[in-house]
């Protein structure tokens, strides 16, 4: 008897739960609604009557309980008429905790989701919906970009102007297109900026820096890494102090809207995060990057890593302003920047270890596919552990094609570059299409006043931080006596100074702002929407005359020549060869190089049996498809499992006669 009763006791509960939850999801039984002149008789009571409401659900749920509760001891639950109204009337219970008397909807709903988007249908929660408003104009905008930036740069008297201003302006018009769809109640601004910070780290960050770690010539980067850390850590916390308090001074004069300490402090903290891709598109289309490895390796560098930097500045300021303090900053930097590392290589060599294990013919489509798929599994999992995706993915990258690499023959690594190159430029422009869209978010013009103080606020601390920060480094760099070519002179500070530009990253964590405690959120967006664009504009634009200005390349380096580079440019490729002569240089020379063999111990493996592995399943290859030209009535399937039989049984009879003495 008992064991009957604890068994009728659960399914019940659980009728109950089914019953409700259908309640909450079920669109074709809507509540009914209420007219205009009942709604406003009710209102007047229903503060009162959901309180009642709610106090007696309670009082009636706690006795409910404990009548089950006593039931399963003593007395015995059948499905009798009372017990049907009791159930009855648990459900109705159940009903009023999820709807208030205006038959809306008061249960626990994701905060991207609006209730009237639960009860009714819009635009957006069908796929013609998503298609006809957001993937039209989306793809229209990104075509038109990149093939009108493509024409401009063509043209004599704009060709200067980066293809990324470009794109900006043009996205713009995609920007008031979706003004539209929220002044139409289509969508709402607070999820056009949940979807445009999703879009950003988590699917084209991913291929951007992963892209950049795969071509990055690792040997100078570490050469220099110190050094890099030197601006991308101490250089971008000087700036952010620089900027939140002179720009907390200026408004407290009254100069500016935005008056309050921690509204300029994050700002400073979004806006010092440098994003200098137009700059280090004009050095590939020069040759800079392999012509001058020290100013390019400076220069990506310290974007990359300034950017971490930045967003544990920004997370801290934005979420935890009571609690901060100087240690706890520092230990989270350090942590983000050391531990974001060690997970992006350790979760590289788990890839590329399970790469070498495949033994795959190292020119097939499945080994691109699964190269740069790890760039998104990389990221998402470091962010998912409160890790930097971009100093993982970067660190990944690298270690994909010094050591993954070796598993790839030289047309799959021609494949896997080129389509990395490709994607990587595709979602660079969609990171500029959405810094365009942002107008959407931009009401008025109060922004302009705040943005001019910002922009020079950033131009006088970045100038600052790069005269320090290069000081710094060359009085390290002369102790540990390294030549004069890699001492950062004031050219070299000039250049770095003007790719101090700002992008895509420093828009989304401005919309990422808690309105909450920001009430200048809408200011400080605008702010940020024209620095970018004015850095963009100014800054990208002039970058290939200030190089011919400084003599990094000559008057007539626009042909991009080898001829056109001076004579410093072609001593400064010598970067690691000069520096493998010096004693401290030669330490952290050797302990990358006992890495490196335990790296390829591990991962890669001996060469010659590698290649020996790919011959054996390109052979199998092309066994197979002979086999499938010459008997073609077997089914697919058995094809491929009679082919594997005999090619894998003469790979292992060639082994054994090698082996054999």
């Amino acid at each position: 008897m008992q064991l009957r009763q604890l068994l009728l006791t659960p399914l019940c509960v659980l009728f109950v739960t089914t019953s409700a939850t259908r309640t909450v999801t079920r669109r074709s039984h809507p509540q009914p609604a209420k007219t205009s002149a009942s709604t406003s008789a009710n209102k007047s009571v229903n503060t009162s009557a959901k309180t009642s409401a709610n106090t007696s659900a309670k009082s009636s749920a706690n006795s409910t309980a404990g009548r089950a509760g006593e039931g399963i001891i003593k007395e015995k639950p059948d499905f009798t008429p009372d017990y049907q109204k009791m159930m009855d009337k648990q459900l109705d219970k159940t009903r009023k905790k999820l709807y208030d008397h205006d038959g809306e909807l008061e249960a626990e709903i994701p905060p991207i989701v609006g209730e009237e988007e639960l009860e009714g249908h819009n635009a957006l929660d069908s796929v013609h919906g998503v298609a006809m408003h957001v993937v039209v104009p989306g793809c229209a905008v990104l075509m038109f970009s990149i093939i009108a930036a493509a024409w401009l740069g063509y043209v004599k008297h704009l060709a200067l102007i980066p293809d990324s201003a470009w794109t900006v302006a043009f996205s713009v018009v995609f920007g008031l297109f979706i003004r539209q769809l929220i002044d139409g109640g289509i969508i709402t601004s607070d999820k056009m900026i949940w979807a445009s910070a999703t879009f950003l780290n988590l699917f084209l960050l991913p291929i951007i820096i992963f892209q950049s770690g795969w071509v990055l010539n690792h040997l100078n980067f570490l050469s220099q890494v110190e050094y890099v850390g030197i601006f991308a850590v101490l250089g971008t916390v000087m700036s952010f102090l620089f900027v939140g308090s002179v720009g907390y001074y200026v408004g407290s004069l009254g100069w500016i809207a935005v008056t309050a300490a921690r509204e300029h402090f994050v700002f400073a903290a979004l806006i010092v995060a440098t994003d200098p891709v137009a700059t280090l598109a004009t050095f590939s289309k020069l040759g800079l990057d392999e012509t001058q490895p020290l100013l390019h390796t400076m220069i990506f560098g310290e974007s990359v890593i300034n950017d971490a930097v930045a967003i544990v500045l920004f997370h801290t300021i934005n979420s935890s302003w009571d609690r901060v303090t100087w240690g706890g900053v520092i230990y989270d930097i350090l942590t983000l920047l050391f531990g974001s590392a060690a997970f992006g290589i350790l979760c590289a060599a788990v890839l590329v270890f399970i790469l070498r294990k495949a033994a795959l013919p190292g020119d097939t489509v499945p080994e691109v596919i699964y190269v740069v798929v790890s760039a998104w599994l990389i990221f998402a999992s470091a962010e998912s552990v409160h890790l930097s995706g971009i100093i993982a993915n970067l660190c990944a990258g690298s270690m994909f094609r010094v050591y993954g690499g070796q598993h790839l023959e030289h047309k799959g690594q021609e494949m896997t570059t080129e389509f990395l190159e490709v994607a990587a430029h595709m979602c660079d422009t969609m990171v500029f299409i959405i810094c365009g869209a942002a107008t959407a978010l931009i009401r008025s013009f109060r922004g302009i006043q705040f943005a001019i103080c910002g922009l020079i606020l950033c131009l006088v601390a970045r100038a600052l931080s790069t005269c320090i920060c290069a000081n710094m480094a060359n009085f390290f760099k002369r102790l540990n006596n390294e030549p004069e070519s890699h001492f950062l002179t004031l050219k070299y500070q000039t250049m770095m100074w003007h790719a101090g530009l700002r992008g895509g990253i420093a828009l989304v964590l401005a919309l990422e702002i808690d309105a909450d405690w920001c009430s200048h959120k809408a200011t400080i967006i605008n702010g940020t929407f024209v620095i970018i664009a004015c850095t963009l504009l100014f800054l990208g634009s002039t970058c290939e005359p200030v190089l011919k200005g400084l003599g990094f390349i000559d008057a007539e380096a626009a042909d991009g020549s080898p001829s056109s580079v001076t004579s410093h440019s072609r001593s400064s490729t010598k970067l690691v060869e000069d520096i493998e002569e010096h004693n401290v240089q030669k330490i952290k020379r050797g302990l990358m190089q006992k890495w490196d063999a335990c790296f390829s111990t591990v991962l890669v493996g001996e060469a010659a049996q590698n290649r020996a592995h790919r011959k054996d399943r390109r052979l199998f290859t092309e066994e197979l498809k002979i086999c499938a030209g010459a008997n073609n009535e077997k089914p697919p399937q058995r094809l491929h499992n009679f082919v594997r039989e005999h090619v894998m049984s003469d790979i292992q009879i060639r082994k054994k006669a090698a082996e054999s003495p």
